[in-house]
């Protein structure tokens, strides 16, 4: 999928999966994104999960994502998207339980990305199982898949 930015306006919705990742540093964290990118909203919202590969204690860290992207164009040909988002944990409440507790987001997201969509650099925090936040910046990112869904 290759989009400009005069196209993006008309793009609609559609869906890609990321890793961010370093690829050759075997049990590092991984964080694989699959996200829903509505262009006419400049919306994001999808689901993450945050592991650390082959390394014992193994952890996994779900998070329900939320934000928001925009174009930045920084020099006439030099166009990057940059994503920023919230991650909540997954939670689950009855129907009828009265109001709902207040949320701690588990994850909060910077992503910038080539004006393709495909490949860029990550910056993100996750709060791990001790209730501390871990800092992981500089971070390849890379696209696994997309799909339009509406145009």
């Amino acid at each position: 999928m290759t989009m400009n930015k005069a196209a993006l306006k008309d793009v609609g919705m559609f869906l890609a999966t990321y890793n961010i990742c370093h690829p050759k540093r075997v049990g590092e964290d991984l964080f694989h994104l699959q996200l829903a990118v509505s262009t006419p909203n400049k919306q994001i919202g999808g689901t993450g999960i945050i592991s650390n590969g082959s390394i014992n204690p193994n952890f996994e860290i779900p998070t329900n994502l939320n934000g928001r992207f925009s174009v930045m164009t920084i020099m006439p040909n030099t166009t990057h998207i940059q994503i920023v988002a919230t991650g909540y944990p997954d939670f689950s409440y009855p129907v009828y339980g009265g109001n709902k507790p207040v949320q701690t987001p588990n994850v909060e997201l910077v992503m910038v990305l080539n004006e393709d969509w495909k490949t860029g650099t990550a910056n993100y925090r996750y709060l791990n199982s001790a209730g501390q936040w871990q800092e992981m910046e500089d971070i390849p990112v890379n696209i696994i898949e997309s799909k339009t869904l509406t145009t």
